[in-house]
């Protein structure tokens, strides 16, 4: 739900918007994404406030929560993302199931793996 809430957010930026939509991943993860994420993630502070601090606090869970997010703008995946992330994630990198693997990453260029890493 809090992805889908942040992502909705971002979905207003025209900006981001054009990155994701127009460039590879690792080129749109440096452009405007991470600073208005973390800006839409300080606005939801106070509806979603321990995992706004954890998402701010923690780089890596940052990362992967990014990850998630520039999947869900580019492929407009909703829903079940989040959830199946946490349930697929092994500690080495995010695994999706099959089902979501095609629905999130269909332009993503890694087979899946939200962050790059082998399973």
């Amino acid at each position: 739900a809090f992805a889908v809430h942040i992502s909705e957010k971002l979905r207003g930026n025209q900006t981001v918007m054009a990155q994701v939509r127009n460039n590879p991943k690792e080129q749109a993860m440096r452009a405007d994404l991470p600073g208005a994420a973390t800006k839409a993630i300080v606005e939801a502070m106070s509806s979603h406030s321990v995992l706004s601090k954890r998402l701010l606090s923690d780089e890596t869970t940052r990362d992967v929560f990014l990850s998630v997010i520039y999947e869900m703008l580019k492929n407009d995946v909703a829903g079940d993302l989040l959830s199946e992330v946490r349930r697929s994630h092994n500690g080495n990198g995010v695994n999706l199931s099959p089902h979501t693997r095609r629905a999130a990453s269909s332009n993503s260029g890694q087979d899946g793996h939200l962050l790059g890493k082998p399973p």
